[in-house]
């Protein structure tokens, strides 16, 4: 799976990712990686992904309101559309579909 670096994930969701395993000698790539960003409108967004198994997952919610959960495997590519203090998107591609996720100023 292509995606952006680590630091461009980390712009995107403006946090560190959590990961499953924690050793210092575990490379991203195989490793799983979930990022958590609030965006204005108070939906929290739990982004997980494995680029090694090519699995991205996401779960969108506000307050006990759950908005979107998704996971998508046979992810060819992730990249980022706009990374800037009015917008935030991405794009995941797969074999039949390109799935575009506005991240800010709402889901």
């Amino acid at each position: 799976m292509e995606h952006p670096e680590e630091y461009e994930l980390m712009a995107v969701f403006e946090s560190e990712p959590d990961t499953l395993d924690s050793v210092a000698d575990v490379p991203f790539y195989y490793n799983q990686s979930t990022y958590k960003y609030s965006n204005p409108e108070n939906e929290v967004i739990a982004f997980s992904m494995t680029p090694s198994y090519n699995e991205v997952s996401f779960k969108v919610s506000k307050g006990n309101f759950e908005i979107a959960n998704m996971n998508l495997q046979n992810i060819s590519s992730l990249s980022v559309l706009s990374d800037n203090k009015a917008e935030k998107r991405i794009m995941l591609t797969g074999r039949n579909y390109i799935l575009k996720v506005q991240l800010k100023p709402r889901f």
